[in-house]
């Protein structure tokens, strides 16, 4: 598994930048090299039809992770593919438009973007910088590689992983885990934040961020199927905020048993990382945690035989 960056990632992540939406969450606009040198390169394209229209999409809820979801499911050429997935229509299902003309919207900015692309020689900006970013991807790259991060997760579980490819992003403030529908089956991207991992830099906790935000990413897919048969198909919002709380809950306290077990430098003591746990929305990680002794020490085959114990704990603690 190596780390690469994707220039359909950056492509949607400059767009963004050259936009007008003020999110200071979701894009890093501070001064470094690699925004002076999108300032330059594209500084006769900030009125480009593709970048005004962006804002009026991010109103439209092609933001956050949607963002990177259509970036990945994008064809090389940035054009949308000859197929659309079941994963794809439930994504983007809010840009439907009537019958003549589903995803019209989605189209006709696609469209836009693949203009840009053109215009701009956009692979000519790309590969300029990913040269310069190369010293640090192979830094990066070596980290993982010396934790064998795959096969001491897929152990640990007791299951296979999905196909897995990790990114690195220039841009985005925080990591993002997709799963996305491809003709030969579900793949699992992480895509990495550059400016999160500089900051863990500095504490000095680079190793912890990295691998667990793999480790966090790549389980997603194993443990939210399994929560999902203890939640009605159609889900109240108070449902679905339940559901993403069980599913943090265990990844967090997964991750952070195999960050000890591993000793991964940088990883944060007991209390601070279950006080971080509960402030982002994983409020039962601790008492997940508290239960993972049984599971390795009980009859079970693999994590998805014991899930029902992480559901029922999690259930007893909500109608407290």
């Amino acid at each position: 598994m190596k780390i690469k960056t994707d220039h359909r990632i950056e492509l949607m992540s400059v767009v963004a930048y050259l936009s007008d939406i003020e999110v200071d969450r979701f894009l890093d606009k501070s001064k470094n090299l690699y925004s002076e040198a999108i300032d330059t390169y594209f500084q006769d394209f900030r009125t480009h039809p593709v970048i005004r229209r962006y804002a009026i999409m991010w109103e439209k809820d092609l933001c956050w992770q949607s963002v990177v979801t259509l970036s990945l499911y994008l064809n090389d050429d940035i054009t949308l593919p000859g197929y659309m997935t079941i994963g794809f229509h439930e994504e983007f299902d809010y840009l439907i438009g009537d019958d003549s003309s589903p995803f019209q919207e989605l189209i006709t900015y696609v469209e836009l973007l693949h203009d840009f692309f053109i215009q701009t020689n956009f692979m000519n900006f790309y590969q300029e910088e990913v040269i310069k970013n190369d010293s640090y991807i192979s830094y990066l790259d070596k980290k993982l590689t010396n934790y064998e991060v795959v096969p001491i997760l897929e152990k640990y579980i007791g299951a296979t992983l999905l196909e897995g490819h990790v990114f690195l992003s220039q841009l985005l403030k925080s990591a993002y885990g997709l799963e996305i529908e491809t003709p030969h089956g579900k793949v699992v991207y992480c895509v990495l934040s550059s400016f999160r991992l500089k900051e863990a830099e500095t504490r000095k906790d680079v190793d912890e961020v990295l691998v667990s935000t793999v480790w966090h990413e790549f389980l997603h897919p194993v443990i939210n199927p399994l929560s999902e048969k203890h939640f009605p198909k159609e889900m109240t919002d108070e449902q679905c905020e339940s559901f993403c709380q069980l599913n943090e809950s265990i990844l967090l306290a997964v991750t952070f048993r195999l960050c000890l077990q591993e000793e991964i430098a940088g990883t944060p003591s007991y209390d601070w990382y279950f006080a971080m746990a509960k402030r982002n929305r994983a409020p039962m990680a601790e008492e997940m945690y508290l239960l993972l002794p049984d599971y390795e020490t009980g009859d079970y085959k693999s994590i998805v035989e014991f899930h029902p114990a992480f559901a029922e704990a999690y259930s007893k603690e909500t109608k407290n």
